[in-house]
């Protein structure tokens, strides 16, 4: 005998928000295998399939790719119509601020280095690069949610810098660093 299929759960985040999708197989007296999407305990679809028998091998794929699908659908942007009616039913807000943006330049072990941040508010998160010269040697991405406010992102960005301005002091990104190659030229040997 086949295990009955658990089920799936995963929350995932998109777009600054936290979605829940679920499968499962239900009921003896209409089986079927129901996903749900979930947004702040809203149902914002729902897929049904029935099935013939839970105890079936095949419904664990059935299962999977029905879970993988709804999935797929969020992260292309079939719902992304919810998230604009979303925001707007939070209520009235001020306009966002422009974009933060930071760059500060840093000197290790004579190297110089710049590190810049800014607010990619597009994505809903925050972006820290290290750079040398043109070259970006570290990279760090932070997601907040949509609904953060502007004095929060700000403060969240300064921190991120400054963790990142630490990380660099105590040399945690020396591995990275291109340094110059010097060749020791001996002096000449006197005759």
């Amino acid at each position: 005998m086949v295990p009955r299929p658990r089920g799936y759960n995963h929350d995932v985040r998109y777009r600054g928000q936290v979605f829940h999708i679920q499968s499962e197989v239900c009921g003896p007296p209409r089986p079927q295998v129901r996903t749900q999407l979930f947004s702040r305990g809203a149902v914002l679809a729902s897929e049904r399939t029935p099935i013939d028998d839970a105890e079936d091998p095949g419904v664990e794929a059935l299962l999977r790719g029905q879970h993988k699908s709804l999935l797929r659908e969020l992260c292309n942007g079939t719902f992304d119509a919810w998230l604009v009616g979303a925001r707007a039913d939070d209520g009235e807000r001020a306009p966002r601020a422009p974009p933060t943006e930071v760059q500060l330049p840093v000197r290790r072990r004579g190297i110089a280095l710049d590190i810049r941040a800014r607010d990619c508010r597009d994505r809903h998160e925050l972006l820290v690069e290290v750079c040398q010269g043109a070259d970006v040697i570290a990279v760090r991405r932070v997601a907040y949610d949509a609904s953060t406010l502007d004095a929060d992102v700000e403060s969240e960005l300064r921190r991120e810098v400054d963790a990142m301005i630490a990380k660099v002091r105590r040399g945690g990104l020396d591995a990275r660093l291109a340094t110059p190659t010097f060749v020791f030229v001996p002096p000449p040997i006197p005759r």
